[in-house]
């Protein structure tokens, strides 16, 4: 059972999917929690997850009641089908509830950690707290998995998915058709993230950027990749914006867009 909160950790999730069925091709049945990109390897989703890409106590305060629904919600089904592990993929405010509740429910449900918290960083004793409701955690840096082993959690180094992805990334010239960009234009990516806080508090931000260093780099082109439940609101964002910055029309261009694939 794989369960991740936001489109990132869907990602991660679809990445691990894909792994699971060369190493074990249709011998492992997957269920749980996930977006699109699981969805394309396969996996039926419990359910969407709108409520749980969330950030900050503006948003998650009134989410609350539905992200504690949606816990139980994962939680039930885990005790049901009794799956031989349950793996929890970034979004700690999420996934360790549901890891939390199964521990107390069922100890012998082995429970997986898969993108860590960076308790190594800030509030390291929180690894210690993770030791009783984990038993892995899959770690994306070396140096993690001494780290938690000092807290007497077991951690093995799987390497970073952006790696992977590098080596999988093809299509530029066919997204520069498709948006219209020449071939020879100066272009820039603009992430400001996928949650509605991040959208929110950072794009303002990022969108005053892209308008000093269009001023700079003569045709610069930016395109702007967002996921579905917050599409609208990155549009009018930059609408908005476009308007009140003090620069040329032409001096600045976005383009938002909607990637066609999660995972090639």
């Amino acid at each position: 059972m794989l369960i991740c909160g936001e489109p990132s950790g869907d990602q991660l999730g679809a990445q691990l999917m894909a792994g699971i069925r060369e190493l074990a091709g249709d011998t492992v049945t997957i269920t749980g929690v996930g977006g699109e990109a699981m969805g394309a390897q396969g996996l039926k989703s419990l359910f969407p997850l709108d409520t749980m890409a969330v950030m900050g106590l503006r948003e998650v305060v009134p989410a609350i009641p539905a992200i504690l629904r949606r816990v139980k919600q994962a939680t039930k089904f885990a005790l049901e089908t009794r799956p031989d592990a349950v793996v929890l993929i970034d979004s700690p405010d999420f996934t360790h509830r549901i890891a939390r509740a199964l521990k107390k429910a069922d100890p012998t449900i082995k429970t997986v950690n898969y993108v860590a918290p960076q308790v190594w960083a800030t509030r390291a004793y929180r690894a210690k707290a993770m030791a009783q409701y984990f038993d892995l955690v899959l770690a994306l840096f070396p140096f993690e998995v001494p780290f938690f082993e000092k807290y007497g959690l077991k951690a093995v180094f799987v390497g970073h998915p952006v790696i992977e992805r590098r080596a999988r990334m093809t299509g530029g010239a066919d997204l520069r058709a498709r948006l219209g960009i020449a071939p020879d234009a100066p272009l820039l990516a603009m992430l400001p993230g996928s949650r509605i806080s991040e959208i929110r508090l950072m794009f303002p931000t990022f969108r005053k950027t892209v308008a000093l260093l269009a001023q700079k780099i003569p045709g610069l082109v930016t395109v702007l990749p967002t996921v579905p439940h917050v599409a609208a609101k990155v549009r009018a964002a930059n609408a908005a914006l476009a308007v009140s910055i003090s620069t040329s029309p032409t001096a600045v261009r976005i383009a938002v867009t909607l990637p066609q694939k999660y995972v090639e």
